[in-house]
């Protein structure tokens, strides 16, 4: 493991050994960049917030209108966040987007699915929306079986060694909420499929 405060991408495989990952640098600021959120879920919502907080012009997109969703969208549009509930064209066209981030769980053929389809311009999910704004390590647990459970133990292992993690991604916490936390961390525990 990396000491405390070294920019680490080391990782170690068990089939191919120890290697080097490296990653896209991570971006600093958008002002202004025009965002289009697509759906309004746990990972949306994050999403949303982290745009809106890094200066962001952001709109989000959601075919459902439960109470709930109604509930975020308020708390976002408190936030200057333009939101459109019940939406149920396979089209947008108001505002071009120079980033289109699309939550999890969005199906390819349904009204959000077709405009992430169509967009112009990047399409990204919001794992690596979130990757983005990370300014910690970050161990990513992927495969078939037993993601959770290694979360899990990466979690409890390295919170006794003495370091300060957070688990996020597919485990309930968005990435995209834990990377506005992620300066106070050493590690963020990310499970990613």
């Amino acid at each position: 493991l990396p000491s405390r405060g070294l920019p680490c991408h080391l990782f170690y495989c068990p089939m191919f050994g120890r290697g080097r990952c490296f990653l896209e640098s991570r971006v600093t600021s958008e002002s202004q960049e025009q965002i289009l959120v697509l759906g309004l879920g746990k990972s949306g919502f994050a999403a949303a917030e982290l745009a809106a907080s890094r200066g962001a012009a952001v709109t989000v997109l959601d075919e459902g209108g439960s109470p709930e969703l109604r509930d975020r969208g308020e708390q976002l549009r408190r936030r200057g966040v333009d939101t459109r509930l019940e939406w149920n064209e396979d089209t947008w066209s108001e505002v071009a987007p120079e980033l289109v981030v699309i939550s999890p769980g969005i199906p390819p053929d349904s009204f959000l699915g077709r405009i992430a389809q169509s967009s112009s311009c990047p399409v990204v999910g919001e794992i690596e929306y979130g990757y983005r704004y990370c300014s910690c390590p970050i161990l990513a647990v992927t495969g078939t079986n037993g993601k959770t459970t290694t979360v899990e133990l990466l979690v409890h292992v390295l919170t006794h060694a003495g370091y300060s993690v957070l688990a996020a991604g597919n485990t309930g916490r968005p990435l995209s909420d834990a990377a506005a936390r992620s300066s106070d961390l050493d590690f963020l525990i990310v499970e990613v499929s």
